[in-house]
């Protein structure tokens, strides 16, 4: 099993029915190839986890680098893990950051964009992961 980590940005508008639809078909898709995560989205930006079979998830990140609905596709990080930070998410989303969250999924961002921010994006992941265990956060969207 892998977790994955990318980023990318949205080739175009992106409101939120478009981002539902976009992550409704991601969760049919994921839960069929026993692949859970997370994605963020800030001001056209996307950062995604993705944990599962090392082909799954594979095979779904190449599936993304070809999708023309992202552009600067790039891969931030990639480890063998045993235990999912994700495990009952077959994709959680998170569109509405919290201010004190911004800054850092900012960074991240920014530092992905220079080919940087592997070790970032695993300590935003860490922070959003503790965040899926506190059920009261409805703009969290794990269906």
């Amino acid at each position: 099993m892998i977790r994955l980590i990318y980023s990318s940005r949205a080739s175009g508008p992106l409101d939120s029915p478009a981002l539902d639809r976009l992550a409704d078909r991601a969760r049919q898709r994921n839960a069929h190839a026993d692949v859970t995560g997370l994605l963020l989205f800030l001001k056209g930006e996307f950062l995604q986890i993705l944990e599962g079979p090392d082909g799954a998830v594979a095979g779904i990140f190449e599936s993304i680098r070809r999708d023309p609905r992202h552009q600067r596709v790039k891969l931030l990080y990639r480890e063998p893990v045993s235990v999912r930070l994700f495990a009952s998410w077959p994709l959680g989303v998170v569109s509405d950051v919290q201010e004190h969250e911004a800054l850092p999924l900012a960074e991240v961002l920014h530092d992905a964009a220079l080919d940087q921010g592997g070790a970032q994006a695993m300590e935003l992941a860490r922070l959003f992961a503790a965040r899926t265990q506190t059920p009261q956060r409805a703009l969290l969207s794990g269906r």
